[in-house]
């Protein structure tokens, strides 16, 4: 069985418009931080939300792929939606820098736009 034998236009034409979207509202997200002189600018964010689109679009496939079995095997979409937000959580989390001898938060807004 084929990945990708299942898609059809419709599907990608969906998948297609999602991707624009995010670059758009990713995309203006990023150019308002970067105008701003902050950190993660408009590249980051866009490629954190094309990321994560295509990783939702790829799950609704195997969703969608393996129905067919489904007294046998399940797949959650929350689970699918928690991954995703873990690891841009991750992601988050590595950018947050303490300054020892000041003791003042970096990047806290970097993190919480991400």
């Amino acid at each position: 069985m084929n990945l990708f034998e299942f898609t059809n236009i419709q599907n990608d034409l969906s998948i297609l418009l999602r991707v624009v979207i995010i670059i758009i509202f990713a995309g203006f997200l990023g150019w308002e931080r970067e105008s701003s002189g902050k950190s993660a600018g408009l590249r980051t964010h866009m490629l954190v939300g094309i990321g994560s689109v295509l990783f939702l679009a790829i799950c609704e496939i195997l969703i969608e792929q393996y129905k067919q079995f489904e007294p046998i095997m399940r797949f959650d979409p929350i689970r699918i939606v928690k991954t995703i937000v873990t690891g841009i959580s991750f992601l988050g989390a590595g950018i947050i820098f303490v300054a020892r001898r000041k003791g003042v938060l970096k990047n806290l807004t970097t993190a919480a736009s991400i």
